[in-house]
C-alpha cells in the first residue's frame, strides 16, 4: 500500500499541467490568409518572429517579419505573439500566445496559447 501511494505521489509531482487552447472566429478560413506579416514582440530577445515566419513559410504561406513600423502596406494578415520565459536550472518558455488578425479591420481570425509549466 505504501509503494502504491509513493508511486501516485511521484506521478502527481512529475506530471505537468500543460495546456494548449485554440480559437478560430466563426465563418473564418485559414486557407486564404494572403500575405502575412509577423510583428516582432519588443521584449523578445530570441527573435521568435523569424521562427514563426519560417514555420508559416514551410506551410506555403507568403510571409515576412519585422518591427511593426516596417510592416508593408499591402499585408493581408498580421500575426502577433507574446512569450514568457522562466528559469528553473535552465531557461524554458512558460507560455506563448499567437494571434492572427485581418490587417484592414484588425479583426481576430484565430489565436492559440500554449502553457507548459
Amino acid at each position: 500500500m505504501k509503494r502504491i501511494l509513493l508511486v501516485i505521489c511521484v506521478c502527481a509531482l512529475v506530471a505537468g499541467c500543460a495546456s494548449v487552447t485554440a480559437y478560430r472566429a466563426p465563418n473564418s478560413s485559414l486557407e486564404n490568409l494572403g500575405s502575412i506579416y509577423v510583428v516582432h514582440f519588443s521584449p523578445d530577445k530570441r527573435n521568435l518572429e523569424s521562427v514563426i515566419a519560417s514555420d508559416l513559410k514551410s506551410r506555403g504561406y507568403n510571409v515576412s517579419y519585422g518591427n511593426k513600423a516596417a510592416m508593408p502596406k499591402d499585408v493581408d494578415t498580421i500575426v502577433t505573439y507574446t512569450d514568457h520565459w522562466r528559469w528553473d536550472l535552465t531557461n524554458y518558455m512558460l507560455d506563448i500566445e499567437i494571434e492572427f488578425r485581418k490587417a484592414k479591420d484588425d479583426r481576430r481570425i484565430a489565436s492559440t496559447k500554449s502553457y507548459r509549466p
